[in-house]
């Protein structure tokens, strides 16, 4: 069952790189939805399709169908939830309550609750490897992350040493953890999972290092500071090999590995940032309303999802290119 599962997880990863594209700027945005409260972070189900938005204070989780760009379920959970991910493989919705200090777990097929499972003070990002079934929360209040066991839905470990532990992401083929220093040291933080262990603290260029995103096929990760810098990472050699300029009050980032774009949002700005990967420079950028935040990215359908806490919006973008 682990091996099938395992294929399975390894299947999704690389049947996304059928999706390849060429390069040009046909970024455009299609619609905005808006949520029943204050949305906070993103997930897409890589199979599915289907979006998951924490809509923090309103105490639920909606759910977007990309098909038609409109909110078609509410799934009630906790207080505030902020954190979601998902895990295609299992059927697993992940939402962390950060002032109940639990993370719930939902079926999403039947978008009812299985259990809750209590973890450290103040759980807020959500980080799902469906390869090994593993789930990663930030405990902002405890300044840790905690490490649950998806066979078992109970918290497992603790990884410490980021400042302050802010964003998260996965490289589900090197086993590797990111996560963001939102510090004025400004950093972001390398994992290995078999262990748990920080195996490398990188100084980023700028400081409060918010958002970060992986590019799997190259081992890339990217990182964004608060101050207006867009870091590039190699994840072979926990180097900052380069970096971008942007300007500041930069929050989430995304990216498609496959058309090697890196997605930035600018809360000040009221505008995504669009980034080459390959030229690192910045192509174009979008105006998307107020606050921008979040993000989360169908590399699959092509879509960029974009969460607004103010006004209370998800913005949808065309990130096809031709």
């Amino acid at each position: 069952m682990k091996y099938r599962k395992s294929c399975m997880a390894f299947a999704i990863v690389f049947a996304i790189g059928t999706v390849l594209s060429a390069y040009s700027q046909a970024e455009s945005v299609i619609t905005t939805i808006p949520q029943p409260g204050d949305p906070n972070r993103v997930a897409v189900n890589l199979l599915t399709g289907l979006v998951y938005v924490a809509d923090s204070g309103a105490g639920i989780v909606s759910v977007i169908d990309p098909r038609t760009n409109t909110v078609v379920n509410s799934i009630q959970v906790g207080i505030d939830p902020v954190g979601v991910g998902v895990n295609p493989i299992t059927s697993r919705l992940y939402v962390s309550d950060i002032i109940q200090n639990l993370v719930y777990v939902f079926d999403i097929h039947t978008n009812q609750i299985i259990t809750s499972i209590p973890v450290g003070s103040g759980p807020a990002d959500i980080a799902v490897n469906f390869r090994t079934n593993k789930i990663y929360v930030t405990e902002f209040g405890a300044l840790t992350v905690g490490v649950i066991d998806g066979a078992t839905n109970t918290r497992t470990a603790t990884i410490t040493g980021p400042v302050v532990p802010f964003d998260l992401a996965v490289n589900v083929v090197t086993n590797r953890l990111y996560i963001s220093d939102n510090s004025p040291f400004g950093a972001v933080a390398a994992v290995d999972l078999d262990t748990n262990q920080v195996v490398a603290e990188i100084r980023t260029a700028g400081q409060f290092t918010s958002g970060v995103a992986v590019d799997f096929v190259r081992d890339l990760v990217y990182a964004a500071d608060e101050s207006g810098t867009l870091n590039v990472i190699d994840g072979r050699t926990n180097q900052l090999v380069n970096t971008v300029t942007l300007q500041s009050d930069l929050s989430g980032v995304a990216v498609n590995p496959f058309t090697r774009r890196i997605y930035v949002s600018n809360f000040t700005l009221n505008e995504v940032n669009i980034v080459d990967g390959k030229a690192l420079r910045q192509v174009a950028s979008l105006s998307v309303g107020a606050d921008p935040g979040e993000l989360g990215i169908d590399p699959i359908r092509k879509r960029l999802y974009v969460a607004h806490f103010f006004p209370g919006i998800v913005t949808v973008i065309n990130t096809e290119v031709h």
